[in-house]
């Protein structure tokens, strides 16, 4: 029985970290270890994690660096076949290992795939964690929902291919999951909700506030943009093409279009599509998005800031 390694990078989490310890020491897949990495936490979130007596039960401490350096630490020192990695204020089913590990070995993958639940107000929302863009899985794999939860990964596909998490950003694992697909031999997916993941009054989808972070996602793309050249030869540049629409021009500019600070970011991503993708209408997998979607896209693109601050009200 191989070994799965979960990294847990954790800030400051004493209220929340028992419910997503208790989750995965309960795995009926046996052959864990549970790997916290204490992101220089000023509360007694270590103390915590120490009155566990599980010998699969790790942790180690750092400097405060962020969520993306903790998982690089993690991936440094854990010693599995296989990679998951879980957030501190999440949980998981007592499954999860189980089912994607034996996803992964029917398949013979290097990634397995499934669904979340968003918990928000204790209710359980079902969110697919794979799209269906083409019949290539690898490429759906890179184009869907880039959080690196809800998965299982082969660990060489990080320590062959010098691939690590975008250190010091919020949208950090945009800058990173897609990568890995460049290096897949195939993916698989099951169609079950596995992975609980928390929404919190104050998480970055939850802002009333302007936040600078925010202005993160222009390097954050800036990075994709140079790791795609760096490791390809054009063959994925539909799917960055994609990923700028996807995240640039829609997501992002609907968390901003809240925000009077946001509008001028909102005219710089205009003018980065319209400079690097004049086309981006055309593009392949676009066409698999709602006409919501691709209006949204449309009213960015054109700086239609009223109309879009309205459809944003609706979506709400």
């Amino acid at each position: 029985m191989e070994k799965v390694s979960i990294i847990i990078p954790a800030y400051n989490e004493e209220k929340r970290i028992n419910k997503v310890i208790d989750s995965v020491l309960k795995q009926t897949y046996k052959n864990i270890e549970v790997i916290v990495i204490d992101d220089g936490s000023t509360d007694n979130t270590v103390e915590v994690v120490k009155s566990y007596d599980d010998e699969r039960l790790k942790i180690f401490s750092k400097k405060n660096g962020g969520q993306g350096k903790a998982r690089n630490f993690g991936i440094s020192v854990c010693t599995g076949d296989y990679l998951m990695f879980v957030d501190a204020d999440d949980y998981v089913d007592e499954n999860i290992v189980k089912n994607l590990y034996e996803c992964l070995k029917e398949n013979n993958a290097d990634v397995s795939i499934c669904n979340l639940y968003k918990v928000i107000n204790n209710k359980n929302v079902l969110f697919k964690n794979f799209e269906h863009f083409t019949n290539n899985d690898i490429f759906n794999f890179m184009m869907s929902h880039p959080g690196p939860v809800g998965r299982l990964y082969k660990k060489n596909l990080f320590t062959d291919n010098n691939i690590e998490f975008v250190s010091g950003l919020i949208n950090e694992d945009l800058g990173t999951i897609p990568l890995l697909g460049i290096y897949c031999n195939k993916v698989c997916y099951i169609d079950d909700a596995l992975y609980y993941y928390v929404i919190h009054e104050n998480s970055t989808t939850m802002q009333t506030k302007y936040s600078k972070k925010l202005e993160d996602i222009f390097s954050i793309m800036e990075h994709l943009d140079n790791e795609f050249k760096n490791r390809t030869n054009h063959e994925y540049d539909e799917i960055l093409e994609y990923l700028y629409i996807e995240h640039l021009l829609y997501s992002s500019s609907l968390k901003l279009i809240n925000f009077k600070e946001g509008i001028k970011q909102i005219e710089k991503i205009s003018a980065i599509m319209k400079t690097k993708y004049p086309n981006w209408r055309k593009n392949e997998y676009l066409k698999c998005k709602s006409f919501k979607f691709k209006i949204v896209c449309l009213l960015a693109y054109y700086k239609k800031f009223n109309i879009l601050k309205i459809l944003n009200k609706i979506k709400k």
